[in-house]
């Protein structure tokens, strides 16, 4: 799924109650956060001045929506603070 496509569905009411692992991966890498694997269940995602974020990735299925309320959190911030940068 296309980046502006996922951010749609993270900023609508209600959050949708899952999203595959590899659209929350993408647009938090669009958004400044990078991976930092560590070999355990949850991808720690950094970015300088923000809390990480811990999604669990279990053979690369889906994130459920309280995470998901943190990765549009983190969306929103993105947005607000780059604008269209971040698109």
């Amino acid at each position: 799924m296309g980046f502006r496509k996922i951010v749609k569905q993270l900023m609508r009411y209600p959050l949708p109650t899952e999203m595959p692992y590899e659209d929350v991966q993408l647009v938090l890498k669009r958004c400044g956060y990078s991976l930092k694997e560590n070999g355990s269940s949850h991808e720690p995602f950094r970015k300088t001045g923000y809390p990480p974020l811990s999604i669990p990735k279990c053979g690369g299925q889906m994130v459920k929506g309280g995470y998901l309320r943190a990765v549009a959190k983190a969306v929103r911030d993105c947005l607000d603070s780059q604008g269209e940068e971040c698109t």
